[in-house]
């Protein structure tokens, strides 16, 4: 997948500040680079952007404001076979149907939908 040209810029920014820290040297990032990631985190993906700037995806989620729910609701209904799946967040409903997929590949679906 290719990375968002907004997000492959902050790296480089934030590359070129890591290298001016000097080694050994541990320093807390600039608040206006977890505003600007933060912002980036809400469009791509908390997950993406952390993985791409080398940062703490909770730390990230935490600096936007937004927190992960709780608790998810999930409505699941298995019957000969076929499944149905009927999600529920603060952003919105899915519905999935699903045919002869196994318990496991449903739960890391469920997984990776859900962040």
């Amino acid at each position: 997948m290719e990375i968002p040209r907004e997000l492959s810029e902050l790296g480089l920014r934030l590359e070129q500040w890591r290298s001016q820290q000097g080694r050994g040297r541990a320093r807390r990032l600039p608040e206006e680079f977890w505003k600007e990631a933060a912002k980036l985190g809400e469009r791509h993906g908390f997950a993406r952007v952390a993985s791409v700037l080398r940062v703490n995806a909770a730390v990230l989620r935490g600096k936007s404001g937004e927190s992960r729910p709780g608790f998810v609701e999930l409505a699941l209904l298995v019957t000969m076979g076929e499944c149905m799946l009927e999600m529920e967040t603060r952003h919105g409903k899915m519905r999935l149907e699903m045919r002869a997929m196994p318990v496991a590949a449903m739960a890391q679906l469920v997984r990776a939908v859900a962040e």
